[in-house]
């Protein structure tokens, strides 16, 4: 996993609930047109904000392994905007 939502100005909690939409664990990797899902989780310490750019990221980060986890999807072009590996 290699590709994280990491805005300079804001914290990624408050730039995904401006940029994006929550959705929930309900979410799919091709559920919305023109969007990524991104799951933020809490690692105790910090929290990260994963973004899933293909579906072998999106299961590694679907698989249940304790920590809380909240899902979004966020249209792509806003992710190049945060997010430098994915331009990639």
């Amino acid at each position: 996993m290699g590709c994280y939502v990491n805005p300079v100005e804001v914290r990624k909690e408050d730039w995904l609930n401006k940029n994006g939409e929550e959705v929930g664990n309900a979410i799919t990797f091709d559920g919305r047109d023109g969007c990524l899902p991104v799951c933020l989780i809490n690692n105790g310490f910090f929290t990260a904000a994963g973004v899933c750019y293909s579906e072998s990221e999106f299961k590694a980060f679907k698989a249940e392994d304790g920590r809380k986890k909240r899902w979004f999807y966020v249209k792509l072009e806003k992710l190049h905007e945060v997010c430098e590996d994915l331009k990639d």
